[in-house]
């Protein structure tokens, strides 16, 4: 109201407000699922960066960028209405379908994230290496001696940034 001044009674408000708990618990299941659903979208498109050896790699690795240079809000508009007539017909309906929705839309534009660093993670790890510890012990043994200790901070990291930009985005989940 006119005449009002800044204080902190506001918060107070805001945490009494019997709304509080259900729109945290929301915004945090928002940037869990979206982090987790970029990471298994993401992953294997670093793997394939990092590993495979095809025309285009770096075309492909430019690419990827293209997203995280578009504004989430335009870019879930564009496929807002196919990811949540694929979700309704799953059997989602209300607000599930809503979240459900906006976590599709956000992984999407975000698994870029986990696929550019982890990729350069993969990519640093030597090759060698992983042929030693293959030999050594398999590649169940590669994978957990020599590929995940080099790649789980960069996966960590990926993780923190998409769960920390998708806790932020007011517009997609607004949108839909």
């Amino acid at each position: 109201a006119e005449g009002e001044r800044w204080s902190l009674a506001h918060y107070g408000d805001v945490w009494r407000s019997t709304r509080t708990p259900g729109l945290l618990r929301n915004s945090f299941v928002l940037a869990a699922g979206t982090a987790l659903l970029a990471l298994l979208l993401g992953l294997p498109i670093a793997w394939v960066l990092a590993r495979a050896a095809f025309r285009g790699r770096r075309l492909l690795t430019v690419l990827l960028a293209g997203p995280l240079l578009l504004p989430p809000f335009f870019a879930a508009m564009g496929v807002s209405t196919s990811v949540g007539h694929a979700l309704a017909a799953l059997g989602l309906a209300g607000g599930t379908l809503q979240l459900a929705n906006a976590i599709v839309c956000l992984a999407g534009l975000l698994a870029p994230v986990p696929a550019l660093l982890v990729g350069r993670a993969l990519a640093a790890v030597p090759a060698g290496l992983v042929d030693a510890a293959v030999l050594a012990g398999g590649p169940r043994a590669a994978r957990r001696g020599v590929v995940w200790p080099s790649v789980r901070p960069a996966v960590a990291a990926s993780a923190t940034l998409v769960f920390v930009v998708a806790l932020t985005d007011f517009a997609v989940p607004d949108l839909l």
